[in-house]
């Protein structure tokens, strides 16, 4: 007869089981022995998932579940959250900068500025036709997916500080309107412009959103002169990795990161990467940094084999915060490549160095004499991506940049750098699993599946008629711009392709359901 401990022991494992099993992950029972950082980042949000379901709680609180996930990934994590509120009749709060993912998967939308609920109503109506200044900011701030390519405008200065937003007596939006009215100096009134439409604006700022305004085609990238020498070249470059023999001697298959692939950059050319976690991005951008070095095939930098050190290349971090040391101001942190014997300078000459890389950067003067801890999120990217260009470099390779981003700190991150290249005439190796990003920015794209490069060519060409069906599949997991069409995309689309042990299956629910609610917003830029 088993004892009460392990009688609860083995029914503990049994209903964690069920819980795994609840969220599509397989093999739950093997995975209850596995540490989080042996599991993928889908699989680990799946986890959270169950966690979060498996008190049958009233209300569950989805911080951004899904904005450090590919598109594929973040698909069958809003259908797992779908199932288990269904199934548990819970209300879920869903807070994220993804405009497109709210529209498709909540019922109702609160967009949040400065602590103030600026706009709320019927996720359709309120993402489909923004009343608040705010609103209409942040929606056009986003890069489109299909469509005529505009321009994003960026919302100009920052969002006041706790400390400010005391003080305001008006409306907290009005140094950053386009639209401000003298009536914004005192508190806006809450009006119902529609029917369950909400606005805390006055009603001189009102206006019907639905029209975008035109903006001109962002300019892109001429294609190479006959005969110009690529800055960055692989020629059927592979990175294997052998795994060490088990107890009885036998050696695992080895793992293929980067399978032999070949492809070219230009200057003043920015070339996008795409593909789900685990697809060999990082492992290309590694390979073009010198930071590995290829089993097979070759890497040229101006045409000339590449050395172990990459003097010319330079990278931009996916997360400023950790990628800047706290303890530096950030006149020390742009002009740290000048403390290099071989760009050594003296003080006034790393002054009017950071001075101009602030320009550049669109940051202000004062920021010189901060440190990273007192800067927002978009002013630490810039310094990072200040540094990076602090000794220019003939290759810039941007890992994920923008992922942890909202919308609006987004654009001008997007614009700072398709200005760069035009200006500088670097090569920009662009890393995302935002497909609307890599359509805004990227000239050409590389899709690349488990290691492969499956399908490349000119960015519009290849999104308007993809051919490889993983490619279908991305763009088909992408929640699409208009919030009428149906989200997310039927299991048989999802998994094209696709036989990782990341994958789900069930049934294809359209949305959260009752009780699901969006709050959106920005963070200080």
């Amino acid at each position: 007869m088993l004892q009460p401990v392990r009688v609860f022991a083995v029914t503990a494992i049994g209903r964690a089981a069920g819980w795994l099993d609840s969220v599509h992950l397989p093999e739950p029972r093997a995975l209850l022995a596995r540490y989080p950082h042996e599991l993928s980042g889908g699989q680990c949000q799946r986890v959270l998932i169950g966690l979060a379901f498996a008190s049958k709680p009233a209300l569950v609180i989805a911080d951004e579940p899904t904005s450090a996930l590919d598109v594929v990934t973040q698909a069958h994590i809003m259908r797992t959250l779908a199932e288990e509120q269904r199934a548990y009749g819970t209300a879920v709060l869903l807070i994220t900068h993804d405009l497109r993912l709210a529209a498709h998967v909540c019922d109702d939308v609160a967009v949040m500025y400065a602590g103030d609920v600026v706009e709320r109503g019927r996720a359709g109506d309120v993402l489909r036709r923004p009343r608040h200044p705010y609103t209409r900011s942040l929606r056009d701030a986003e890069p489109p997916l299909d469509g005529p390519l505009r321009e994003l405008p960026p919302i100009s200065e920052f969002m006041p500080g706790l400390r400010a937003m005391a003080e305001l007596p008006g409306c907290r939006f009005a140094a950053r309107c386009p639209t401000r009215d003298p009536a914004c100096a005192t508190r806006p009134p809450l009006i119902e412009p529609a029917p369950g439409h909400f606005v805390l604006c006055v009603s001189a700022c009102l206006q019907d959103g639905e029209e975008r305004p035109p903006a001109p085609r962002v300019g892109r990238h001429a294609p190479p002169l006959a005969g110009a020498v690529p800055i960055l070249e692989f020629d059927r470059v592979s990175l294997t990795y052998a795994r060490p023999r088990g107890l009885l001697g036998a050696r695992p298959a080895p793992v293929h990161a980067v399978r032999p692939s070949s492809f070219k950059v230009f200057a003043g050319e920015t070339l996008g990467i795409v593909g789900e976690s685990g697809s060999g991005k990082s492992s290309i951008a590694r390979l073009a940094l010198g930071l590995e070095r290829p089993t097979s095939g070759r890497i040229a930098l101006d045409g000339q084999a590449a050395p172990d050190r990459r003097a010319g290349v330079q990278i931009v971090f996916q997360d400023p915060q950790s990628a800047l040391n706290p303890r530096r101001r950030v006149l020390r942190l742009v002009t740290q490549p000048m403390e290099a014997p071989a760009h050594a300078a003296a003080p006034a000459a790393r002054l009017a160095r950071a001075l101009e890389l602030l320009r550049e950067t669109g940051l202000p003067q004062d920021c010189l004499e901060r440190f990273p801890g007192q800067l927002s999120g978009g002013q630490r990217q810039r310094v990072n991506i200040g540094r990076a260009l602090c000794v220019t470099p003939r290759l810039l390779v941007a890992d994920e940049i923008v992922s942890g981003l909202d919308v609006s700190v987004q654009s001008q991150i997007l614009n700072l750098l398709a200005r760069l290249t035009g200006s500088h005439g670097l090569a920009l190796l662009f890393i995302s699993h935002d497909l609307s990003v890599i359509r805004y920015l990227c000239a050409r794209v590389l899709v690349m599946y488990r290691g492969e490069i499956v399908e490349s060519g000119p960015t519009e060409e290849l999104f308007a008629h993809p051919r490889h069906p993983y490619t279908r599949t991305l763009l088909a997991a992408v929640p699409p711009d208009d919030p009428d069409r149906a989200w997310p995309p039927p299991l048989d689309v999802l998994d094209d392709g696709r036989d990782g042990p990341d994958g789900a299956d069930g049934p294809s629910p359209p949305a959260l359901g009752d009780g699901a609610v969006a709050a959106a917003g920005g963070r200080p830029a």
